[in-house]
């Protein structure tokens, strides 16, 4: 649970299976009601999910090729999603959609 979109309300993250498959899922607060943005179709059963706080640093890692982009910080909190501790993806909600960022520690 957190601010993911910055308006002040709380959305959600959730992981969950259908079938043999697993998915993340954010729910963003729109007034009443919530409007669902798939972010992971393809997520294993050795992933987690977690939540970066709004403030938090994070090195964005660009093709894979530990190229670092200066250390950057969160302008709202941002649902993190990885297979291992020291990977992982942070969904930054900007523009009215999620980015996807691949992080290393």
């Amino acid at each position: 649970m957190g601010d993911f979109d910055g308006n002040g309300k709380l959305d959600y993250a959730v992981m969950f299976k259908k079938g043999r498959a697993y998915y993340i899922a954010a729910f963003l607060a729109s007034g009443a009601a919530f409007r669902q943005v798939l972010l992971e179709s393809d997520a294993s059963a050795n992933s987690f999910l977690a939540l970066a706080r709004k403030g938090e640093r994070y090195a964005p890692i660009i093709n894979d090729d530990l190229d670092r982009d200066p250390v950057q910080e969160l302008k709202a909190d941002a649902p993190v999603s990885g297979g291992c501790e020291s990977s992982s993806y942070l969904y930054i909600y900007a523009n009215g959609r999620f980015k996807r960022v691949f992080t290393s520690d």
